[in-house]
């Protein structure tokens, strides 16, 4: 009968720690997730550049690179962007005005960058806007936002 216990309480204790190490996982993931937008410098465009380099889908993208940033290797994980883009050139890979999500840019945003910037049309400010955060400017939109805000 002895064995039968210290076996189930084995059993028991496995479970249990399997369970924890599984909700200590989606924590950790989840944390490493937020640090990816946390910095203010990234958006949804380096997701799909990363999850194209790495051959990942873009949340697996948004925990390797928020695992980075939480690690300290904010800088390698701007090399990384640096050596993926190109790639992600090659393989087609677009961003749209949506994928500016890191503040979410409104049509507003892009009719007052439009005046500011000189165009014509919220259009091109948008079209300004994608090209910035595809090769890795989103703070400096930030900053051209915020200086006419």
């Amino acid at each position: 009968m002895k064995k039968t216990l210290d076996r189930r309480q084995l059993l028991t204790s496995f479970a249990a720690l399997a369970a924890s190490s599984t909700l200590f996982s989606r924590s950790a993931h989840a944390n490493a997730a937020a640090a990816f937008y946390r910095t203010g410098e990234y958006t949804y465009c380096d997701l799909k550049i990363l999850a194209s380099y790495w051959s990942r889908d873009t949340y697996q993208a948004k925990i390797f690179a928020g695992q980075k940033i939480l690690s300290g290797n904010n800088y390698t994980l701007k090399q990384v962007l640096a050596a993926a883009r190109p790639v992600a050139k090659q393989r087609r890979v677009t961003c749209t005005f949506n994928d500016a999500d890191n503040p979410r840019y409104t049509y507003n945003d892009a009719v007052r960058l439009a005046k500011h910037w000189g165009f014509n049309t919220p259009w091109d400010a948008k079209v300004k806007i994608t090209n910035s955060i595809f090769y890795g400017n989103n703070l400096w939109v930030k900053g051209e936002l915020a200086s006419i805000r």
